[in-house]
């Protein structure tokens, strides 16, 4: 029981809205010369985008990086020269001609070169054939997850700089290694570049070959646990190796210094295009690869099952699975496969109350008290402060989650709503004012599933059914398992993909209780970016699912930020394209559901293991190719702040919410300056504050706004993702 407990809070403290994702480098723009607003856009529009390809392929980077740009002009190139910045901050110094237009900054491959050098310490002069191949060799890798170049493109340019860096070779008595300093004096950079690439051409095809993970896997394991640790080749490769689980890389390293002439690599090239099986196109243009990514994801994790569902413009590209139904070799995974989604259940129960509401005239700014049963919860502001059924659905309503013992809670029989609600009932009390700030809250959705049960005179259960899934036609989809549909639910298991995790029957039911098919999610997914339609059929109204995706309560509404979590589903960028959805964790299976109006696509992912990271990077996996048409998305214009007003939002600022616990252990939030620049500090993680106007901020990569700063009732309080804080003192 407590291994179950401490598995569930980790996951929905991860796979919520609310939470902090995994963290991602933050840039400090720095601009050496003069460059109008526009240049200034355009710059770090190809920085930001060519860093998400980065991330994408590998991982993020673990700290902030600086990102300088000096005016270069009449060059005949976009990026003239660049270099990175070694030290206790790390970057990159850009030397430009804004001249150029965007799709000439996005066609070099500078960015992705400077870049793919910071995901490995700074190795000295000595070994710079090893970091300047390193770094050549994964440039254009990125270029091909920034859409820029596909996998036989890789191959050829790798071919052409490769052979060209053996025929200008006129050392053949001394092995690479030996010779890059002689190299580089002489100026004959492409020379050792690609010379040191071809060693990474080498371990790459082995990976591969080993283990159908390649380099880049490698890679995110290495940046993961040991980015930091070495400043030396021997170490590094040390490092390699050992996640590699062979003598991979200190062999290779050998050859190079002790074999003579430029390095030897045969058939590696052809090897490595049969190797990404795609001749001609790669994961952001072709549905087949992209499934095979995610495959690769699943075999390398030993995940047996993944669900999905790809809608673009509307229509259903995919729906089906990836794998088995479980270790024990039982069938393959399908659209009919039943899988537990967990917290998504949120969005049907928000779907119900706010589609009952209206048909029964009852208002969501209604006390719930009042709607619900006057005994439900207590509620040390009820005078001034009431709770609200908006407030449950958003989760502004003053609760922390539910109790141990309500999470340990495993009774299979089917128990009434209202006996576990009476059951737990002294439990139920808020922890500080509703209608303030929003804290994750399962306990909200059990008391948004009883006001169903009151208002609709039925068990919360059957009218879902009837009301959601009946018309929806979601026929597989309900709360509890026929003899039959046990035979089709997949098996849950944990994070190593191996050990079972029973099922979990949900103390209540409405915040995440239900199970579904691929084929089922595709109907809920398609209804939702139509609006309300399906198969010409308005099955809800427009304005029903336009409230799920609005914010209404809480201070970080009333100050005009659009994103959140609205009624059922929250808000989240990718390259700055957003998506409305949510995620869901229910003991051995994790997923997730988005969808964005820019192009009417979204996806449904279910994995059967507790594997976050697999998940995330599928997730970023799927947003991105359904992303890969769409322009991209200017950053709005930072609002300058004068030094006085700066000033006075500084400080220290207190949580004032907590998920769990009494609060005592919350972090506080920093607010300081750095010139005329604002940044947070919570614990060890510093990020860059970009005001939109004078009290509204966004971070980098987001089109909008997602934070504030707010003065009521003569505080002054921070509001965001990271959620609600007042300023000390």
């Amino acid at each position: 029981m407590k291994f179950r407990m401490v598995k569930t809070l980790l996951a929905l403290w991860l796979l919520t809205g609310l939470a902090a994702g995994a963290a991602r480098a933050e840039i400090a723009w720095h601009w050496e010369d003069k460059f109008s607003n526009n240049e200034q856009a355009m710059l770090k529009s190809w920085i930001t985008h060519t860093l998400s390809a980065l991330e994408s392929l590998v991982a993020p980077l673990p700290f902030d990086i600086d990102i300088h740009f000096y005016r270069l002009a009449d060059r005949g190139e976009p990026v003239p020269w660049a270099n990175t910045r070694r030290g206790r901050r790390q970057g990159v110094n850009f030397h430009v001609d804004p001249a150029f237009p965007r799709k000439a900054f996005y066609a070099d491959w500078t960015a992705s070169h400077e870049l793919s050098h910071l995901l490995i310490p700074y190795l000295g002069e000595a070994d710079s054939w090893f970091a300047e191949g390193f770094a050549s060799y994964l440039q254009y890798q990125v270029m091909r997850h920034m859409g820029e170049m596909d996998a036989a493109g890789i191959t050829g340019a790798y071919r052409e700089r490769m052979a060209r860096a053996r025929l200008s070779y006129r050392l053949p008595d001394i092995p690479l290694a030996a010779a890059s300093r002689e190299l580089r004096r002489a100026g004959a950079y492409p020379t050792y570049y690609w010379g040191g690439a071809v060693y990474f051409l080498l371990a790459d095809t082995a990976l591969r070959q080993g283990s159908g993970g390649g380099l880049s896997n490698l890679l995110r394991a290495y940046v993961a646990c040991c980015r930091e640790r070495h400043t030396r080749v021997a170490g590094l490769v040390e490092e390699f190796d050992r996640i590699a689980g062979e003598p991979l890389f200190s062999g290779l390293l050998r050859e190079f210094r002790e074999r003579p002439g430029f390095p030897e690599y045969g058939g590696a090239l052809e090897q490595l295009e049969i190797q990404l099986q795609e001749k001609s196109a790669d994961i952001g243009k072709d549905l087949v690869a992209l499934l095979d990514r995610l495959d690769r994801h699943r075999r390398i994790n030993r995940i047996s099952a993944v669900g999905l569902a790809l809608v673009e413009e509307g229509k259903v590209v995919f729906s089906g699975g990836l794998g088995i139904m479980d270790h024990d070799g039982s069938g393959p995974v399908t659209g009919e496969s039943l899988f537990r989604i967990g917290s998504i259940t949120k969005s049907f129960t928000a779907l119900a109350l706010v589609d009952l509401a209206r048909t029964q005239d009852v208002d969501l700014d209604a006390p719930v008290l009042d709607v619900a049963g006057s005994d439900l919860f207590s509620n040390d502001w009820a005078a001034e402060a009431p709770v609200t059924l908006a407030q449950l659905l958003e989760h502004t309503a003053g609760f922390t989650d539910i109790s141990k013992s309500e999470f340990e809670f495993n009774d299979s029989d089917a128990i009434p709503l209202s006996s576990t609600l009476t059951r737990y009932r002294s439990k139920h009390n808020t922890a500080w004012q509703p209608g303030l700030f929003a804290s994750y809250s399962n306990l909200g959705y059990a008391f948004a599933g009883r006001a169903i049960e009151v208002i609709a005179g039925s068990d919360y259960e059957d009218y879902l059914q009837r009301e959601l899934f009946g018309p929806l036609q979601m026929n597989d989809s309900g709360f509890f398992l026929s003899e039959h549909q046990r035979r089709r639910l997949v098996t849950g298991y944990d994070t190593d993909g191996e050990t079972h995790i029973p099922y979990w029957n949900m103390v209540y039911r409405p915040f995440g209780g239900l199970n579904t098919t691929v084929n089922d999610m595709s109907r809920f997914l398609r209804m939702l970016m139509q609006d309300g339609e399906l198969e010409g059929v308005q099955v809800f109204p427009e304005t029903v699912i336009r409230r799920t995706r609005q914010p209404t309560t809480g201070l970080v509404a009333s100050a005009g930020v659009a994103s959140g979590y609205g009624a059922g589903a929250y808000s989240w960028m990718h390259g700055g394209t957003r998506f409305h959805g949510h995620g869901g964790d229910a003991d051995g299976y994790l997923s997730r559901y988005g969808y964005t109006k820019r192009n009417h696509s979204g996806y449904f992912l279910v994995v059967n293991a507790f594997n976050a990271d697999v998940l995330n990077a599928m997730r970023r996996d799927v947003e991105s190719y359904l992303t890969r048409e769409l322009p991209a998305v200017a950053e709005p214009e930072i609002h300058y702040l004068g030094q006085r007003e700066i000033e006075a939002l500084q400080g220290r600022y207190l949580p004032q919410t907590w998920r769990f616990g009494d609060g005592s252990s919350g972090r506080t939030l920093q607010v300081l300056s750095e010139g005329n620049q604002l940044f947070t500090v919570m614990g060890n993680r510093k990020r860059l504050l970009i005001p939109v106007s004078e009290r509204r901020f966004r971070r980098r990569g987001q089109s909008e706004a997602t934070s504030a700063i707010i003065d009521a009732d003569g505080e002054r309080y921070f509001v965001g993702p990271e959620g609600g804080f007042r300023r000390a003192g």
